[in-house]
């Protein structure tokens, strides 16, 4: 499980899917993998944290969660205290936690 109880949903693109699920089972494990829920409009789903690479992601001003960036080269430019930098990042614990205290909630 992730730090906190967190569950993951994968709201990626349809064709990453099966590599994102083997990605999720090898550093979280099987139930985690499971439990992923993949769908293209993000914020749709109530969460702390959406972990995604690109800079800007589409109606996130409309959802509970807060945007991680998962650091890549072309993403660099963008300033932010949410940044994950690979999935073993020893910092993870700690983004979720910030996401937690930032997080909104449905009306």
């Amino acid at each position: 499980h992730l730090a906190g109880g967190a569950e993951v949903a994968d709201v990626g693109h349809a064709r990453a899917d099966e590599h994102f699920v083997d990605l999720l089972a090898s550093h979280f494990g099987q139930t985690v993998a499971e439990q992923a829920i993949i769908h293209k409009q993000k914020e749709l789903f109530d969460g702390i944290a959406l972990i995604d690479d690109r800079p800007v992601i589409n109606n996130a001003d409309q959802a509970t969660w807060q945007h991680v960036v998962f650091d890549a080269p072309y993403n660099r430019d963008i300033a932010t205290d949410l940044r994950l930098k690979g999935w073993s990042d020893p910092n993870l614990a700690n983004i979720l936690n910030l996401c937690l205290g930032r997080s909104k909630t449905r009306l």
